[in-house]
């Protein structure tokens, strides 16, 4: 009975052959129980699968890779190369692959059969020359739940090279197989447009569709979408390496991985001397993808390992003003005092940004020259520094710091607790500003907590009321910033005690008078 249903199964196998149209005969030699079962725990994509399968092909057609044709018809997927196959190697496990082919191992087929038995493939057919293998799920083992593959091999015409084929109707497992040898690097591959540039051990080309793709050691590793662009990399890199014999060549590259091998090619694989118009070429491409705002790991390693923005001419008329990238310390040159006293003021700012229709990009898009909010303060502190050296900004003299010293001591009358911390905690500074406007800039400038108080020149001819009031306003920003509560809860503590010691404040209002500069007429 067992025998009847093993020729059954046999019979379909030959069936399965007899079917394509290139075998007109197919004589069985011998049939062999795989110690392969479909309870491995492979179960490779559809993407994978192909691959592994091709690369099969490309290893042994590497010559004459262009002759390797891969055709889908309906259901029927077929691979035809012109270099022969000792077809006895797939049921082996073990490899005799050489320098220049890319598998390693001998498992990759079996993995590959497995996973398309668990996709719902059946029969999956192999022809070199006169033979040919068609490989099948055999019964389960006695007392487990093990099912062996199975290697029905035969004698078939003869043929010219070698072919893999079989039926599916999975859209996934066609278009895999569609992609083709578009998985392995040959300089007539279609994927590979006009190169763009090259230096040290790798190359970089304009992608013939939508998407850019990572070669590493003649395979596709690492998709780039919505970038057009071929990376080609043309040496092997040891961390890269490790990862690779530790998956056994068979994954593309995860997150990290694809991460690091972006790194290096940003570190190492873009000339400094044409820098601006390689950068100009990559961000062009990319342009579909950062316009509405999208980013790219692979722009954000670039990012990461350039300098001299000042010099990127080119790559900063790609970016029109409608654009800003977001502020984030690592990107701007903010101290880090700085821009910890500068972020409520970046976010509100980049907010209203965003709401006049601006398109926020990543951060690191500041690297190409395109403005961030916090570089702009920065820019304008720069700006009033360089005004404070000409001589904008002076010390208090005698009488100005006699009038400072009975206002400060009036703040002590009116709460001695808030004074204190002028005498034991902070440390406070005062300028005299002769300018209006350098006055604004200067308030726009100042951080919270910050320990210098700038005074209007002119403030020292107003009343006691006005010019108390707008010491009392600048100390309490050590507390924070207008918008902030400890600035507020502050500023309202000392409101409610001005009004409760009115008549303490009415002397010193009186007394102010032996203070006050008088304008000349």
């Amino acid at each position: 009975m067992a025998k009847l249903k093993e020729n059954q199964e046999i019979l379909k196998s030959k069936r399965a052959l007899l079917d394509l149209p290139s075998v007109k005969s197919a004589t069985l030699l011998e049939s062999h129980n795989s110690s392969v079962t479909t309870a491995w725990g492979v179960n490779w994509g559809e993407d994978y699968i192909a691959r592994d399968i091709l690369q099969n092909f490309r290893d042994a057609n590497k010559e004459d890779i262009n002759s390797i044709e891969v055709s889908v018809k309906k259901d029927l997927v077929s691979v035809n190369g012109k270099g022969l196959f000792n077809l006895r190697r797939l049921f082996y496990v073990g490899s005799e692959k050489g320098e220049g082919d890319i598998g390693q191992y001998g498992e990759g087929f079996k993995a590959a059969m497995v996973s398309m038995l668990k996709k719902g493939v059946n029969y999956p057919i192999s022809i070199s020359g006169d033979k040919a293998v068609v490989i099948r799920v055999g019964d389960e083992i006695d007392d487990t739940n093990l099912c062996p593959l199975v290697y029905d091999f035969f004698k078939v015409n003869k043929h010219e090279g070698t072919i893999f084929t079989f039926n599916t109707n999975n859209p996934d497992m066609k278009n895999a197989f569609t992609f083709g040898m578009r998985h392995f690097w040959f300089e007539e591959n279609p994927l590979v447009g006009r190169e763009i540039f090259s230096h040290n051990d790798f190359a970089v080309f304009e992608s013939s569709d939508e998407n850019g793709y990572v070669f590493y050691n003649g395979i596709k590793r690492a998709d780039i979408k919505k970038i057009p662009i071929i990376i080609k990399v043309g040496k092997k890199y040891a961390a890269i390496e490790k990862k690779i014999n530790a998956d056994r060549d068979r994954n593309s590259f995860d997150g990290k991985l694809q991460d690091r091998l972006f790194g290096i090619f940003a570190q190492s694989g873009i000339p400094y001397y044409t820098k601006d118009a390689c950068y100009y070429e990559i961000l062009k491409l990319a342009k579909p993808l950062w316009e509405n705002g999208g980013g790219h790991p692979l722009l954000q390693a670039i990012g990461k390992n350039m300098h001299g923005v000042d010099k990127l001419a080119r790559t900063k008329m790609l970016f029109s003003d409608k654009y800003f990238a977001e502020s984030q310390a690592r990107y701007v040159f903010l101290q880090h005092q700085e821009w910890y006293e500068e972020y409520p003021r970046i976010r509100q700012t980049e907010k209203k940004c965003e709401e006049q229709g601006k398109i926020k990009l990543p951060a690191y898009f500041a690297c190409f020259g395109v403005e961030s909010v916090a570089n702009k303060i920065h820019s304008k502190n720069v700006k009033i520094e360089k005004d404070i050296e000409n001589q904008e900004t002076r010390l208090p003299n005698t009488k100005e710091q006699q009038a400072i010293d009975f206002l400060v001591k009036g703040i002590n009358n009116l709460s001695p607790s808030f004074a204190n911390l002028y005498k034991d905690v902070y440390n406070i500074n005062y300028k005299i500003v002769k300018s209006d406007e350098l006055l604004g800039q200067l308030k726009e400038k100042r951080g919270y907590w910050d320990k210098i108080v700038y005074l209007n020149i002119d403030l020292f001819t107003k009343s006691f009321g006005e010019i108390f009031a707008v010491l009392l306003h600048e100390l309490c920003h050590v507390f924070g910033g207008d918008g902030r509560r400890s600035f507020s809860d502050i500023l309202t503590y000392l409101l409610r005690m001005a009004i409760e010691e009115r008549q303490a404040m009415d002397k010193f209002a009186n007394q102010w008078k032996e203070y006050q500069v008088v304008q000349s007429d």
